[in-house]
């Protein structure tokens, strides 16, 4: 398949061409994200998620009515297949918890958080952290939301640098999701595995809103008493 992504240094696409890249969470970022790094020819996408395609989510994820009670990680292989990108789509039929993170990961060159809890995202941002993994962080609910690239390098944030005490989780089915703000999430998580692959990477959180539309980039450090920096439990 031919490449016509010019932003792209002959290096970098070498390096996404090498990659495997663990997908967690398929739902509406997730499987954006998968689909749009398949097109950029990625060598291997690990999709992992433990759910099933419902009817209630063909409004605002990837998935067509045809997909409705198949395996979301199965579904989006599919859906990958389709592309015709020459990318392995690996699923993971599964759910990603503090004692099967690592395993889960393993291998893998690069993480992609698709989660919608953050009881989850901490288990993977811990798992990242231990194995020095990059994650790509991204959040959406109603028409905002918000990207990180975690470099997880020495004296680098992790997820938990950002949020010490666990957020309350926004469940999209109640407080609704703009379709574009997960194409805008996702289209930015993609733009920071993307900067992952330069010399000089992205930094920062950043956080947008589409019903007044803004994108903002707000600093982030290293937090000294972050208890997943420490390795603490």
């Amino acid at each position: 398949m031919e490449s016509r992504f010019g932003t792209f240094s002959p290096v970098a696409k070498r390096r996404l061409s090498r990659s495997s890249i663990a997908v967690v969470g398929c739902g509406a970022i997730g499987s954006r994200t998968a689909l749009s790094l398949a097109r950029l020819g990625v060598k291997e996408l690990r999709l992992i998620d433990w759910d099933v395609v419902e009817e209630c989510n063909l409004e605002t994820q990837a998935y067509t009515k045809k997909q409705v009670g198949t395996k979301k990680v199965e579904a989006l292989a599919q859906l990958i297949g389709a592309t015709g990108s020459p990318t392995l789509a690996v699923p993971i039929h599964s759910q990603l918890t503090k004692s099967s993170a690592a395993k889960l990961l393993a291998g893998a060159d690069f993480a992609v958080d698709g989660l919608d809890n953050f009881q989850s995202r901490f288990a993977l941002n811990a798992a990242c952290r231990k194995l020095r993994l990059p994650l790509a962080f991204a959040a959406c609910a109603r028409a905002d939301g918000m990207a990180a690239l975690l470099v997880n390098k020495k004296n680098s944030p992790c997820l938990r640098c950002i949020f010490p005490k666990q957020p309350q989780d926004q469940d999209c089915s109640v407080v609704g999701l703009l379709p574009a703000a997960a194409d805008f999430a996702s289209g930015l998580q993609v733009a920071l595995v993307a900067s992952s692959l330069r010399p000089i990477q992205t930094e920062g959180l950043f956080y947008f809103n589409l019903e007044n539309p803004m994108l903002e980039r707000v600093s982030i450090r290293d937090n000294q008493k972050c208890n997943a920096c420490r390795g603490i439990k």
